[in-house]
């Protein structure tokens, strides 16, 4: 009779080497996948911003539609969609900041929101054209900035 063994059971259970091979598999799947996953997650955030600012600009048209002019006065865009969070001041994730330059507010509007991944995307639109971009800054919003922007979308 062998020294360790049982009389009548067969040897059982895995051997420490097994268990680090298993445990060494796993921890690489957990690398390879997580920075994937998180990469989708803020995808998603950027895309539910983007979405909002399309739906913000779909609002100001039909302002502009009604009174000839863009607005950035959170009451009059509120009337036509309520669920849109309109932000004057600062930019929490999810919010639509809207800027109208006084001399421009017939022909020209930009509107801004931070993602929740903290991307800012913007929307600049004229009678002849709409772009989209990732400005590093709200301020950034003028023609100048927005003649690089994509009309494809972000």
């Amino acid at each position: 009779m062998e020294v360790g063994t049982c009389v009548g059971s067969p040897q059982r259970g895995f051997t420490i080497v097994e268990l680090g091979i298993a445990v060494s598999i796993i921890a690489v799947l957990v690398a390879i996948g997580f920075p994937l996953f998180l990469r989708q997650a803020n995808q998603a955030k950027d895309s539910e911003a983007q979405q909002i600012l399309r739906n913000a600009l779909v609002i100001e048209e039909l302002h502009h539609l009604d009174t000839g002019v863009y607005t950035q006065n959170r009451r009059d865009l509120a009337r036509y969609e309520n669920s849109i969070v309109w932000n004057a001041n600062g930019d929490p994730a999810g919010s639509v900041r809207v800027r109208v330059r006084a001399a421009f507010a017939e022909t020209e509007v930009c509107l801004f929101s931070y993602s929740a991944s903290g991307v800012l995307h913007a929307v600049y639109h004229t009678a002849t054209q709409t772009r989209f971009g990732r400005p590093d800054q709200i301020r950034a919003c003028n023609p100048n900035n927005a003649r690089t922007w994509s009309t494809e979308g972000w």
